[in-house]
């Protein structure tokens, strides 16, 4: 995994701890491996420059092909009406982009 930003911006870390909990593929802090085998450790890096910010890539290490994938939840909300007050105002937004999951995920 390859994120265009680095580790402090734009909740880069939170959203590498999810991957990370769905793939197995860690950062340093993953599994070192087993006599050079299930190495979970240094699969994902941060800060590449030839990425775009809001880009995260997925490498299969065995063939090198990769797909890039964008998180923006605002692309959702953009047609979200609302004047609730705080906490309804937040569960609405939140289910409005996971109904429309596929205006927030975007492959390239």
């Amino acid at each position: 995994m390859e994120f265009g930003a680095s580790l402090s911006e734009r909740a880069t870390g939170p959203r590498s701890h999810i991957i990370s909990y769905i793939t197995g593929a860690w950062a340093d802090s993953g599994f070192p491996g087993l006599r050079g085998h299930f190495v979970r450790k240094n699969l994902m890096s941060f800060g590449n420059p030839q990425l775009p910010k809001e880009i995260i890539r997925f490498r299969r290490i065995s063939t090198g092909i990769h797909v890039d994938l964008t998180y923006d939840p605002t692309r959702a909300l953009r047609g979200l009406d609302h004047n609730l007050p705080f906490p309804q105002s937040w569960r609405a937004e939140i289910f409005h982009v996971l109904q429309h999951r596929d205006d927030v995920i975007i492959r390239s």
